[in-house]
């Protein structure tokens, strides 16, 4: 989680879960992420990239704490439990 967009002193839970209806959640190719984020420039935040790794990781940025980190095998298997 980089820097974003929310009142000062949330807890990582509420910047994580919180909804608000002008959130919108984007997917952008690392190609064009610099002019996307130009154009968006001060309203936007980047939650994260995806990576080749086996590990599903949320890291807050700000103070370096690891949230978040399970292998995506078990996550998967935890979704086809309770679909």
């Amino acid at each position: 989680m980089n820097p974003m967009p929310a009142a000062a002193g949330l807890p990582d839970s509420a910047l994580l879960f919180s909804e608000t209806p002008s959130r919108f959640l984007v997917e952008v190719p690392d190609i064009v992420r610099a002019p996307f984020e130009a154009l968006l420039k001060g309203s936007i935040g980047r939650l994260g990239k995806v990576t080749r790794t086996q590990n599903f990781v949320i890291k807050n940025k700000r103070s370096d704490k690891t949230l978040v980190r399970q292998p995506i095998e078990r996550l998967h298997e935890a979704w086809e439990t309770v679909s």
